[in-house]
């Protein structure tokens, strides 16, 4: 996986995602794809908006997409504290999501099985419905 970058063709702000294929420990090539952020801003502005903001971060808590962005060009960073949430440790972000009220906030954070991206959003406590079965923790 790339760092966000320019797209030398006129596209916008890319990442790029590739892994090598095998046959009987072979190498035979690569398969990559290129996602443009606004793409991926899109994407994610699909989530209903009782959500609040519904970010996709790498595993070093960079921000790829974000469904609030107004200008694809514009660099977005988790707000300060969704960035120090326990939930968002290394160990913790699993295909299973977790929840922690932070603040006036319900912070979820869902891992992607074959992404090294995690989901995260933050939604006013308001706006939130939590079950029985799924107690958040408070930070």
């Amino acid at each position: 996986m790339t760092n966000v970058y320019e797209d030398d063709f006129g596209q916008g702000l890319m990442i790029s995602i590739g892994r090598p294929v095998y046959t009987a420990n072979q190498f035979r090539g690569i398969v990559a794809l290129d996602f443009t952020l606004s793409y991926i801003d899109g994407v994610l502005a699909k989530f209903p908006k009782v959500y609040g903001g519904v970010y996709l971060i790498d595993a070093d808590k960079r921000v790829i997409g974000y469904s609030n962005r107004v200008n694809s060009d514009d660099k977005v960073e988790l707000p300060a504290g969704i960035a120090s949430t326990p939930l968002l440790a290394p160990d913790r972000i699993g295909n299973q999501a977790e929840t922690a009220v932070l603040g006036s906030s319900h912070i979820a954070v869902q891992g992607l099985s074959v992404l090294p991206f995690a989901l995260v959003t933050a939604m006013p406590t308001a706006n939130s419905y939590v079950s029985s079965a799924a107690r958040p923790s408070k930070f």
